[in-house]
């Protein structure tokens, strides 16, 4: 089939229904070149045929070339208007939530299912828009509605992003028992009337590898969980599988489990061809770069990382990796003289915004967790950032206040209710503990928590002899306005994200221009 459609695309041009045909087959078959060199040709021979337009809007989108898709669609609409149907909506939705215009992908879709109300892929897009929103009761309600419409024609994606979205509404016996029926449903393509692609089929293994491990993870199954990766680890030959497991390591293993398992993520590399693609536009020595900066082996990353021409085959993870490369060279590395900030605000205290906003600010920043190695953050990790926030931070400011004398220290707080509900939520939805005598019972077991005895020790420093929330909110403040009473006030800064305050006290406390976007505000839907 895949020949023929080859051949066929070699010949003459096509007339303009031909073309247009052809030119789908060889799209839906994979043929993304080909496809290209028809629609072009059938682009200029017939410059009045909206498929032409369309077709090189759908190649482009092949392609990940999201701008260039946008741009497509933008002339398709303003000169075929009238033929528009509801998949050029779809198309037009799939682009925008692609460029991260979540409203305006929003507002398609719904176009999409005003449209085409008996169609899933409206419902599918609503969906999509929702979970990057974290909006996941509303996900899970367009997720129900996609597959009620799918009448038979289920992908087997669409099952896996509901039964995330059951996970992330803790729900974990209903995501548990579909994933269950996934596992049981061979995966099939939108219309239900093909396997999936290979690319396609491996991707879907891992993404379901990921949410089996997450929800063993939420019901405290651990052992369940690490004997899930291993039996994964012993046939992994798949860059998709490869990053899940790599994302699991840290979660999971202690030392010296984790260098084993990630020693063998490096073994297994070396089978998988060069131009392998795997999640987020993985590549093999994207991961392979981040595995090596867990094992903490810098001379072999740095060796590494300076054999590459240019950053496009590491993908997402292309400026954080050069920005920790440009950090190691540095000839005073570790340089603890350089101004870092450290965010000190217990959890849901806006610590997500802040690191946001840092890094808009021009700081490379990291969250309660290190962003390349997807292991929690702990004290060489400091060397390697500009800023860090969270537990992890919370835990030993004290130390870092004198590890780095250049420091700034940003204290995020929140009204003392408005803590105690949300960290309750937070608990319960993670451990399945609401209550504090609950919590605190689970700091003497190690293996209560994720990243282990590494993140149960710092729960310890901050919850330990403490009775209630409020308890340990209380004295944690008491802490830290105890240290830094007698320090100099350019180094700390109380700052009340969730009371509002955002740039113009962050700005000036550092010293830079107050931005003129938008604050950063993260999460606010579960603070």
């Amino acid at each position: 089939m895949t020949q023929r459609l080859e051949d066929v695309a070699r010949a003459a041009t096509p007339s303009p229904a031909d073309g247009a045909s052809l030119g789908w087959a060889l799209l839906a078959n994979g043929l993304t070149d080909e496809a290209d060199k028809v629609f072009r040709v059938l682009a200029r021979q017939y410059p009045r045929l909206p498929a032409a337009l369309v077709g090189r809007a759908r190649v482009a989108m092949n392609r990940a070339l999201w701008h260039e898709a946008y741009l497509r669609w933008d002339q398709a609409f303003e000169r075929f208007g009238r033929s528009a149907d509801w998949a050029w909506r779809e198309g037009q939705g799939s682009v925008l939530f692609n460029l991260g215009r979540l409203g305006e992908a929003e507002t398609a879709f719904r176009q999409v299912v005003e449209t085409a109300p008996l169609r899933p892929d409206g419902y599918v897009g609503l969906a999509l828009v929702a979970m990057r929103s974290e909006r996941w009761q509303t996900a899970l309600e367009h997720w129900d509605a996609a597959l009620a419409d799918a009448d038979g024609s289920i992908a087997t994606d669409w099952r896996l992003g509901r039964a995330r979205s059951l996970l992330k509404l803790n729900r974990p016996d209903e995501a548990e028992a579909a994933c269950r029926e996934i596992s049981a449903v061979a995966p099939c393509s939108r219309d239900g009337a093909s396997q999936l692609s290979p690319g396609l089929e491996r991707r879907a293994q891992a993404q379901l590898l990921h949410l089996q491990a997450h929800i063993l993870i939420r019901r405290r199954r651990l052992a369940e969980a690490r004997a899930l990766c291993a039996k994964s680890l012993s046939g992994a030959g798949d860059l998709f599988v490869l990053g899940v497991l790599f994302d699991l390591v840290g979660v999971l293993q202690e030392r010296p489990e984790r260098e084993r398992y990630w020693t063998a993520l490096l073994n297994r590399l070396e089978s998988l061809p060069h131009d392998a693609v795997g999640a987020d536009g993985e590549s093999p020595v994207s991961l392979r770069l981040r595995i090596l900066l867990a094992l903490r082996d810098h001379s072999e990353f740095l060796t590494e990382f300076s054999r590459l021409g240019s950053l496009r085959p590491l993908g997402e993870q292309g400026p954080g990796l050069a920005a920790v490369a440009a950090r190691l060279r540095d000839p005073e590395f570790p340089n603890r003289g350089k101004l870092r900030i450290f965010g000190i605000g217990l959890s849901r205290t806006g610590t997500m915004t802040l690191t946001s906003a840092l890094t808009e600010l021009g700081f490379n920043a990291a969250h309660f967790v290190n962003p390349l190695t997807s292991d929690l953050l702990e004290e060489d990790d400091f060397d390697l950032y500009d800023a860090a926030t969270d537990t992890p931070v919370c835990g030993q400011f004290e130390a870092l206040y004198e590890r780095y004398p250049a420091a700034k220290f940003v204290y995020t707080v929140r009204s003392l209710a408005d803590w105690e509900r949300s960290v309750k939520s937070l608990f319960s939805r993670s451990l399945g503990c609401g209550e504090f005598a609950d919590f605190r019972a689970l700091l003497e077991d190690d293996d209560a928590f994720l990243y282990g005895q590494r993140i149960s020790r710092t729960y310890r420093s901050i919850y330990s002899g403490c009775h209630s929330f409020e308890e340990a909110y209380r004295s944690y403040d008491r802490r830290v306005r105890q240290f830094f009473r007698d320090k100099p006030p350019d180094r700390f800064l109380e700052l009340n994200i969730c009371g509002g305050e955002g740039w113009s006290a962050l700005a000036n406390f550092l010293g830079l221009p107050v931005p003129q976007t938008e604050f950063p505000w993260r999460n606010s839907s579960r603070l």
